[in-house]
């Protein structure tokens, strides 16, 4: 009886505070979840930065090579080849489309968490309240137990 009066309280400290931590400590369930959430969210990011990706470098490539595209380029900007004659309507604002999406910013948030220290502590002091609750019980039995029954 007297190793139950030490072992349980350290027992359940220790399951306290690794229940504590498994739950919600730093490398806990909790903490993985939020870290597997933002690797997702970068994740599909990056996916969508390699679409652009794909789309600027074949408009790169149609540059470099294609002389329509680089025509159609020139005459946007006002140039002319030899021999040819533009006309400019007012109020048209037909084209080539010059708006390149390259993306947003992706903010990376930091899993929230209980700290290990106050993981500690309370493991601490859930085995020393449990050690006071059976030093009480037991020492309150042993009263009853030595108490002298009236002749």
């Amino acid at each position: 009886m007297k190793s139950l009066h030490i072992v349980f309280p350290i027992f359940l400290g220790t399951l306290i505070y690794g229940i504590m931590s498994v739950c919600i400590g730093p490398r806990s369930l909790w903490a993985t979840k939020q870290l597997r959430h933002e690797r997702d969210k970068v994740a599909l990011q990056l996916k969508s930065l390699y679409a652009v990706n794909e789309n600027l470098t074949a408009d790169y490539n149609n540059l470099m090579a294609d002389a329509d595209t680089i025509g159609m380029y020139a005459h946007e900007l006002g140039y002319v080849a030899k021999g040819e004659r533009l006309i400019k309507l007012a109020g048209f604002s037909g084209g080539v489309d010059r708006s390149f999406e390259t993306g947003s910013a992706v903010t990376i948030a930091e899993p929230r968490y209980v700290p290990e220290w106050i993981c500690k502590i309370c493991g601490f002091f859930s085995g020393l309240c449990s050690f006071f609750a059976l030093s009480t019980m037991l020492s309150g039995r042993k009263s009853y137990d030595h108490r002298k029954k009236p002749d």
